[in-house]
């Protein structure tokens, strides 16, 4: 439902967090942002905690992935 729900945009930006976390502000900074637009999406890629790196590919491939099934 999230991937689907970024179909009506032109790009995406993923924000991956930083080792050790997003600190309140910024997630509260998040919250604020994508209760007040349609163009910020919090999504988690699970409850694992993954390195910087893998947390893109996972995200790029799962954005790859969804477009490729519609």
């Amino acid at each position: 439902p999230v991937l689907q729900a970024l179909e009506q945009h032109d790009s995406v930006a993923y924000l991956i967090g930083p080792e050790g976390g997003w600190s309140p502000e910024e997630e509260a900074l998040f919250d604020e942002r994508s209760q007040n637009s349609n163009r910020v999406q919090a999504v988690s890629l699970g409850s694992l905690v993954l390195r910087a790196e893998t947390a893109a590919a996972a995200a790029t491939a799962a954005s790859v992935l969804y477009n490729d099934m519609r």
